[in-house]
C-alpha cells in the first residue's frame, strides 16, 4: 500500500516539462500568455529541460528517461506524474486537474495545464534530475491555493527541512527534496510566501491577495531527487552537542567533511532548525540524522546500534 501525502500550494504557482518542440499557437491563446509570463519573469524556468517533444500532445504521457529516474508526464486528466527513482516510485496529481483540458505544449520541453481559474499549472522535467511545478496566476480572483496529491515509497514520509521538505522511504533515506517556495510578481517583486504542514498536507501559502502586486504571479516548489541524497547519523554526544551554536558549528563541519562544502554550508544556513529537531531527538531519548539535499538540510530523530 502506498503512502498518500497532499501537497496544497497557495496561491501561485508555476512550472514547466520536459522538452522538445514548440508548439504552434494562436496570438489569443492562453498559452502564449504563460510562456510570455515566464520568459519574463521566470527565465531560468524554461532552461535546462530534458529533451522530448513536447509538439505533439497525444493521450498517453510523455515518458522522460533520465539517468536519475524515468518520469511521466499526463497529457489527460486523470494521470498522476510519476518518478521512478532507484529508491520507489513518487506520484504527484496536479491541482484543478477536474477543471483541465487537454496539455498543451508551449515550447520546447513546456506543457500547460489550464486549470479554467485564471490559473495555469506547467510542469517540468529538468535534464539534471527534478520536476518543477509551477502555476501562472492571473488575477486577485483566482485561487490561493493549489493542491498537490503525493504518493511516497511505500513506508515513506513527508519531513519538513527549515522552509523545505525531503521525502524519505521507509527506512528513513532521502528520495527527494521539495525546495524552499518562492514567488514573483510581474515586477520581479518577491511575493509572501510559506509551506504549512498539517498531517500529511502541505500547503503553499502565497499571499498575492494580501499585499500590493503586479499580476501576473509566478511561483514554485521543485521536487529534486538523485542515485543518493546524503544523510549523516550523529551519536548521542553529536546529537548533544547540536543543540547549541556553537556546537552545530562543529557538526557542520562534520557534514562539510562527508557530503563537501556546499553541504556544510547548507548545514549552517540551517542552523535554527537543526538545532530545534537536535533538542527534540536527545530529549526523546534518541539521536539526529542530517538529511542533506540541494538547498536543503533537515534533521530527523532515530534509534539503533548507532545512536549511543
Amino acid at each position: 500500500m502506498r503512502t498518500t501525502s497532499k501537497l496544497v500550494t497557495a496561491g501561485v504557482l508555476a512550472s514547466l516539462l520536459t522538452g522538445g518542440a514548440v508548439l504552434p499557437a494562436a496570438a489569443h491563446d492562453p498559452a502564449s500568455a504563460t510562456r510570455a509570463a515566464l520568459e519574463r519573469i521566470a527565465p531560468d524556468a524554461l532552461d535546462g529541460n530534458a529533451q522530448v517533444s513536447t509538439e505533439e500532445v497525444a493521450d498517453t504521457p510523455f515518458s522522460v528517461e533520465l539517468a536519475e529516474g524515468d518520469v511521466s508526464l499526463p497529457t489527460a486528466v486523470g494521470s498522476p506524474v510519476t518518478v521512478d527513482t532507484p529508491q520507489g516510485a513518487i506520484e504527484i496529481e496536479l491541482p484543478f486537474e477536474a477543471n483541465q483540458a487537454k496539455a498543451r505544449g508551449i515550447a520546447p520541453g513546456v506543457v500547460a495545464y489550464d486549470n479554467a481559474n485564471d490559473t495555469t499549472t506547467v510542469s517540468s522535467v529538468k535534464q539534471a534530475g527534478a520536476v518543477q511545478f509551477t502555476t501562472v496566476i492571473e488575477s486577485s480572483s483566482a485561487p490561493t491555493q493549489f493542491s498537490y496529491d503525493i504518493a511516497v515509497p511505500e513506508g515513506g514520509t513527508l519531513v519538513e527541512a527549515d522552509r523545505g521538505y525531503f521525502i524519505l522511504d521507509s527506512h528513513g533515506e532521502p528520495v527527494a527534496t521539495i525546495a524552499p517556495p518562492w514567488a514573483l510578481d510581474a515586477n520581479g517583486a518577491s511575493v509572501p510566501t510559506r509551506y504549512e504542514l498539517a498531517g500529511a498536507i502541505l500547503t503553499q501559502v502565497v499571499d498575492h491577495t494580501s499585499t500590493k502586486v503586479a499580476y501576473p504571479v509566478v511561483a514554485d516548489p521543485k521536487f529534486e531527487w538523485f542515485n543518493l541524497l546524503p544523510s549523516v547519523k550523529l551519536t548521542r554526544s553529536e546529537t548533544s552537542s547540536a543543540r547549541t551554536a556553537t556546537g552545530l558549528a562543529t557538526v557542520c563541519g562534520w557534514a562539510a567533511r562527508t557530503t563537501g562544502y556546499l553541504g556544510g554550508a547548507v548545514c549552517g544556513l540551517n542552523a535554527g532548525s537543526i538545532i530545534v529537531n537536535a533538542n527534540r531527538a536527545y530529549g526523546a531519548g534518541k539521536c539526529l540524522r542530517l538529511l542533506i539535499g540541494p538547498g536543503v538540510v533537515g534533521g530527523v530523530p532515530y534509534k539503533d546500534g548507532y545512536c549511543r
